[in-house]
């Protein structure tokens, strides 16, 4: 399913959106509502990352960026972290050694990633997780197991949790008895990322019922819906996500705001160095070498 890359900035950055007020403020999707959309604190995070990447050109986070993330850090929330921190793993998808380099850039020494050795296993495997979708080379039935390949090595409770759930998956387990069984496992924070790993793709072609199952989760809704709707919104691109959220979305006065950032951003990781020149073929996302990041051959 080839999509240009700025469906794909656009459906994961506004999917992940429009997945987190199926929780908040569901009535916004009915007609005439007037509801507004409701901002949890890492999605506030993820629009305040964009904004000082594409202000400094990806150089550089503001303090009050770098704050915020070493405050969410220190609660030792892998799910939270991750999608705090999603705008960095769109940006740097073709190189976790970029991704690796941009996080150094927020947390001092003394409090990186290194510290918190399973968060940091965690935020890879999410990585890992957006890369796979990234270059399209998955199948989309086999998308679990394609994943354990390339993670399998990692040691992490959420490696585990993720091959249990491809063994329950082959013997027919439903979604209710995977939780279950799931939840039994340590380090709970990193559980929200595995279920939505599950949840997208499980139904990987319907995103409306990976995020309808994701919505009815035992296990930390808000964020597992949340995650679903970036993988599932990345996979199928703003373009396929459903028509009655898109259209209720684009009437929120935030749609303008959120819609040129993600344009900026993508300009950016193109190379263009004035970042609201978004009049490029967005099919042909290329730039000189090391204009504004290191590029890597796929």
């Amino acid at each position: 399913m080839k999509k240009t890359l700025l469906d794909r900035f656009q459906g994961c950055l506004i999917g992940n959106l429009i997945a987190e007020q199926l929780i908040h403020a569901p009535s916004i999707f009915k007609p005439n509502s007037f509801e507004k959309i409701h901002l949890s604190s890492w999605s506030q995070l993820q629009w305040q990352i964009i904004e000082d990447l594409i202000n400094y050109q990806g150089a550089y986070f503001s303090p009050e960026t770098k704050h915020k993330l070493i405050d969410l850090q220190q609660l030792n929330h892998s799910a939270k972290l991750a999608l705090a921190t999603l705008p960095l793993n769109i940006y740097c998808h073709e190189s976790l050694y970029l991704w690796e380099q941009q996080l150094n850039n927020i947390f001092p020494e003394d409090q990186n990633l290194s510290t918190l050795p399973s968060v940091k296993l965690d935020l890879i495997i999410f990585a890992k997780t957006l890369s796979l979708i990234f270059k399209e080379i998955i199948k989309p039935q086999f998308f679990l197991e394609q994943l354990l390949e390339q993670i399998i090595n990692i040691e992490t409770p959420l490696t585990e949790k993720l091959v249990i759930i491809n063994q329950q998956k082959k013997i027919h387990k439903s979604s209710r008895e995977i939780s279950k069984i799931v939840q039994q496992y340590p380090q709970p924070e990193n559980t929200p990322l595995a279920m939505a790993i599950y949840y997208f793709s499980d139904t990987i072609g319907n995103i409306e019922i990976s995020l309808n199952r994701a919505k009815n989760t035992i296990i930390e809704p808000l964020l597992t819906t949340t995650l679903t709707g970036s993988l599932s919104g990345l996979y199928h691109g703003w373009d396929q996500l459903p028509l009655k959220w898109r259209v209720k979305f684009k009437q929120q006065s935030l749609f303008a705001t959120c819609d040129s950032l993600t344009q900026q951003l993508f300009a950016l990781w193109c190379g263009v160095s004035d970042t609201h020149n978004t009049l490029i073929n967005p099919s042909i996302p290329v730039a000189p070498p090391d204009l504004l990041q290191k590029r890597v051959i796929r």
